[in-house]
Order: structure tokens, then sequence, then C-alpha cells
């Protein structure tokens, strides 16, 4: 199983199937059943930094989508994603209250980064 910094590494390979995999992987490792874990926030916070690096501008086709889409495209969907969860609360099962005020910190920072690319 990868951890996150070869996730992340991986989110910008320049081989499609190893992109591919690291979003897949994103998504199963690091918001597995709308869960917040320890990395989770970091690593958001580092996807929203990659977001204008030219090779998000690849196109592949998404375990989670119909079609080929920009790799900018599904990094934003998964931040969208992570915003979703961070908005629900330690009762629903989502993560520590540490976990959870750590990713709530982050959505004021995220949201200023995001905002340039909607």
């Amino acid at each position: 199983m990868p951890d996150t910094p070869d996730i992340l590494g991986a989110v910008l390979a320049a081989d499609p199937a190893r992109r591919v995999r690291a979003v897949g992987d994103l998504y199963r490792l690091l918001l597995n059943q709308e869960r917040v874990f320890p990395a989770t926030t970091p690593a958001a916070l580092v996807l929203a930094r990659l977001l204008d690096d030219l090779r998000t501008l690849a196109e592949d086709r998404w375990e989670r989508r119909a079609g080929r889409r920009p790799l900018r495209a599904e990094l934003l969907n998964w931040l969208a994603s992570f915003a979703y969860v961070a908005r629900l609360g330690v009762k629903d099962g989502v993560g520590t209250a540490r976990d959870l005020a750590a990713a709530r910190a982050a959505r004021p920072v995220l949201q200023d980064r995001i905002a340039d690319f909607c």
C-alpha cells in the first residue's frame, strides 16, 4: 500500500497509469468512506498548490468519471469531496476531533486557492 508522499508524487507522474492510480489512491486511502485521516488535510494543501502546474492539464479516464477529463478537474473534485467531509461532525464518524479541526482550519486557505480555478 502506498504512503501519502508516494501518492502525491505520483499525481504528476509522466505515466498516465500512475496518475490515474494515484488519484484513485487519494480517494481510497485519504477520503475512504468519507473519513478524514491525519494525512488528509496536509495532502489537500499540497494538491491545492499543484493546481496551477501545467501537468494538471493532462487528460485521462478516471475511475469515478465517464470520459476523459483533465487532472486538474479531478483534483478539484477531490478537494470538493474533502471540503464536504470537513463540514461533517465527529458524531458522523468522519474522523477524530483533531483531524476535523485541522480540515476545517484549512478550508479558507483551500477556498482562496481553488477560487482561481472556478
